[in-house]
C-alpha cells in the first residue's frame, strides 16, 4: 500500500510540474525584415517588423502575448493578442478617440511561433498614401502572399 501512495504521490508531483513548465510565461522578442505593400498601387518598400512582450500560455487554448509591436522603425503600439487555435491575433483602437472601443485603427496577426507577422493599420496607409499591409518576413508581394496563406490556414 505505501508503494502505491509513493507512486500516485510521484505522479501528481510530476504532472504539477510539468503543468507549471508548461503556463510559464515565455519572453518574445522577435524582429523580422517585412515588406509595406499595396495590391491596388503595386507598391513595395522594404522595411522591419517587430514584437517585444512576454507570452502566457492557458489550459483553454486561449494563450495571450502582450507587449509591444514596432513597424517600420517608428510605428509602436501597445498589443494584447490572444490566441485562437491559428495564430494570435489582435485589433488596434484609437487610443485618442474619445470611445476608445469604437474606432480601429488596424489589426495585427502572428503566426504561435511568431515567425510571421502580418498589419494593417491607418498609420502606415496615411504615411504612404496606400490601401496598404505590413508583413514580415517578405521580401515581395509574391511571397507575402504564399506566407499570408501559410499563416491564416496554419
Amino acid at each position: 500500500m505505501k508503494v502505491w501512495k509513493l507512486i500516485v504521490s510521484g505522479c501528481i508531483i510530476v504532472l504539477a510540474m510539468l503543468l507549471m513548465m508548461y503556463l510559464r510565461p515565455a519572453k518574445i522578442h522577435k524582429e523580422l525584415p517585412a515588406l509595406i505593400y499595396s495590391t491596388d498601387k503595386k507598391f513595395e518598400q522594404h522595411t522591419t517588423i517587430a514584437i517585444e512582450g512576454t507570452a502566457y500560455p492557458s489550459l483553454t487554448g486561449k494563450d495571450k502575448l502582450i507587449g509591444k509591436l514596432t513597424v517600420d522603425h517608428d510605428l509602436q503600439y501597445e498589443v494584447k493578442l490572444e490566441y485562437n487555435g491559428d495564430y494570435y491575433f489582435y485589433t488596434l483602437l484609437n487610443p485618442h478617440h474619445p470611445d476608445k472601443e469604437l474606432e480601429t485603427i488596424g489589426t495585427v496577426y502572428v503566426s504561435k511561433s511568431v515567425d510571421l507577422i502580418w498589419f494593417m493599420s491607418k498609420d502606415i496607409n496615411e504615411r504612404y498614401n496606400i490601401d496598404g499591409y505590413v508583413f514580415g518576413p517578405a521580401g515581395n508581394y509574391t511571397e507575402a502572399e504564399k506566407l499570408i496563406i501559410q499563416l491564416m490556414h496554419h
